[in-house]
């Protein structure tokens, strides 16, 4: 955050049992920031302090202004693979 660069994060290859497909995918990769959320209150509370932080950077830049929080997306796939192919 404190430099605003963005972070591509992979995640390694996983093999599960098809049973357990659907929650495997649930999961995303996080970065090494996000680890550190240990809680719903603490994530709130970050929240909070940052939009308070951004906020007035936000008012101090020139038009034409950017959204001040904007999300990024993700993408998950899985293949089945036959039990003599692993």
């Amino acid at each position: 955050m404190a430099h605003g660069k963005t972070e591509i994060i992979e995640a390694k290859p996983v093999l599960c049992d098809v049973e357990h497909a659907d929650a495997r995918l649930g999961q995303r990769p996080l970065a090494e920031w996000e680890k550190l959320i240990q809680t719903k209150e603490f994530a709130e509370r970050v929240r909070t302090d940052l939009e308070e932080i951004l906020t007035a950077i936000h008012a101090a830049r020139p038009e034409p202004k950017e959204g001040l929080f904007t999300f990024g997306f993700s993408s998950g796939s899985a293949i089945l693979v036959a039990e003599g192919d692993a």
